[in-house]
């Protein structure tokens, strides 16, 4: 759309034509928040099932990974935590953090995706290494 100057509009009223009215003022934020918000809750939805797919086909998951001595277990704002406190379903390891073959920190599946979301390209800092892992790194411990 053309922007009409102050001139032009001054020479279309001494011709005695009429300019055009203005545009409409788009003060959306509020809808364009909750678009935001659905957008977010959408993507956290879609990674939580990305994450069940992968729990629900164990076969598809490494199998040369130790997880018999894991040392630390980090709620879902990454405090020191018990395995008792983290339910089964929601327990998830980044392979990135793997060390020689073993697990050593078991994470609550919502911090992790949290993390993700926080981040730019859904490419998050694991808390504790600091490596750089996607939603493909993230596995379920089961």
């Amino acid at each position: 759309m053309v922007r009409l100057t102050a001139s032009t509009i001054r020479r279309m009223r001494r011709e005695g034509r009429t300019p055009p009215p203005p545009p409409p003022v788009n003060n959306n934020s509020n809808s364009n928040n909750n678009n935001n918000k659905a957008q977010i809750a959408r993507v956290k939805q879609l990674m939580t099932d990305h994450i069940g797919l992968r729990r629900a086909s164990p076969n598809v998951l490494p199998n040369n990974v130790n997880k018999n001595n894991v040392s630390t277990y980090y709620n879902s704002n990454f405090s020191n935590s018990e395995s008792k406190n983290i339910p089964k379903n929601k327990r998830v390891y980044i392979s990135k953090d793997v060390v020689k073959g073993k697990v050593k920190q078991v994470y609550n599946q919502d911090g992790i995706i949290e993390i993700l979301l926080r981040s730019k390209n859904f490419n998050g800092v694991s808390p504790i290494s600091r490596k750089r892992f996607s939603i493909k790194n993230v596995i379920p411990f089961t």
